[in-house]
Parts: C-alpha cells; structure tokens; sequence
C-alpha cells in the first residue's frame, strides 16, 4: 500500500495516507456499531436517537469501509494453527481470493488510472 501511494504522492503525503488508513482500520468496531445505531448521533431527544446531516455522508461511508476492512482483518489463519485447527483449502482459496483477488485488483486499478493520467518524465523544455 505504500508502494502504491508513493506512486502518485510524495513521501510525507504517501507515508500520511498509510497512517490515515491504518487509523481508519483501527475504529472498524466503532464504525459497526454506527451503522447498527444507524446514526453517528449519541444524543436523545424524547426518547429517540437523534439524526445528522453527517449521517447522510458518514452512514454509507461507513458501510463501504467496514464492507472492505472487516474481510481482511477477520481472516487470520494464525490463529487457526495456533489453536491445533486445520485450515481447509476454501478457506484458503476464499482468504487469497480477497485479500489478493479482490482488494490487489481494486488497488491496481486505482493505481493504473491515477498513474495513467500522471504526467511524468517532464523536463524543464516541455513544461508550459
């Protein structure tokens, strides 16, 4: 991943984003329980939940981020050998599916649009 910021950022904002995103996989739990509350509001009016505007934003923001952090946080095939368990070959096949199949492809394709429309190798005669 910080290979792949640092292709189209510069090293403090690549090294930032990294640290944003772990950040951001670190408060998955907290994120769950907005979406199971529904609002980001902790406030209670008469009785009921209060609503946001934020809510418009954050609740499906939330559900796109946990959608692709949780899968890749909940396998662990270390601790199914830690515990004497086996780890059966779907669950292999579902894990590297995911983790290189689906999250690989999503961040190469990011990558390959941004760097696609980068322009580099620019020299000081073909600037404007």
């Amino acid at each position: 991943m910080g290979l792949f910021a640092a292709g189209f950022m510069s090293f403090p904002m690549a090294a930032f984003s990294c640290l944003a995103v772990l950040g951001i996989s670190l408060f998955s739990p907290v994120m769950k329980e907005v979406l199971d509350d529904g609002t980001i509001m902790n406030t209670y009016t008469l009785g009921e939940r209060d609503r946001s505007v934020v809510d418009w934003y954050a609740i499906p923001a939330f559900t796109l981020l946990v959608t692709l952090i949780e899968p890749v946080k909940d396998y662990s095939p270390i601790s199914s050998l830690a515990e004497g368990e086996s780890v059966t070959w779907g669950e292999l096949a579902k894990a590297y599916s995911f983790i290189w199949g689906v999250s690989g492809w999503l961040l190469g394709l990011f990558g390959a649009i941004i760097f696609s429309r980068r322009q580099l190798a620019i020299n000081g005669a073909q600037a404007p």
